[in-house]
């Protein structure tokens, strides 16, 4: 019997147990999950959507594009929070703030403290934006 008659048949049966037996539809239904869990978006929102209401911040001597919102340190928790993956929090090393993933697996922290002494959370692109919350 020639290679593609063999995979038809055993394609039919497939299909066949999988309509009519209980394991077979568990996994067609599990099949459809994973399926539909690759196009979800499991962050609440994306950089752009944090960066709507941010103001632009002072130019600095490196790449990083600095942005200004309120809120202090309650609004970035939240913005991040808000951005990252569910499940990619840790703590920071020095214990002093949060990392965690973006959806594309780009780093992003937020820590109480910046140079300039205020709340920040920083997404680490190659070009880095550095969001700092006043009161």
């Amino acid at each position: 019997m020639p290679n593609a008659a063999r995979l038809a048949i055993r394609a039919e049966i497939n299909g066949i147990l999988a309509r009519f037996t209980p394991l077979g539809r568990t996994i067609v239904l599990t099949n459809n999950l994973f399926d539909l869990a690759k196009h979800v978006r499991l962050a609440k929102k994306t950089e752009k959507e944090v960066l709507d209401d941010a103001t632009p911040g002072r130019e600095t001597k490196g790449r990083a594009k600095q942005w200004e919102k309120s809120g202090g340190q309650e609004q970035a928790d939240k913005d991040f929070d808000d951005l990252i993956e569910p499940g990619s929090e840790k703590p920071l090393p020095n214990g002093k703030g949060r990392m965690g993933k973006l959806p594309d697996g780009t780093n992003v922290n937020v820590r109480s403290d910046s140079s300039d002494g205020r709340p920040t959370v920083e997404i680490q692109h190659p070009n880095p934006v550095k969001i700092r919350y006043g009161n």
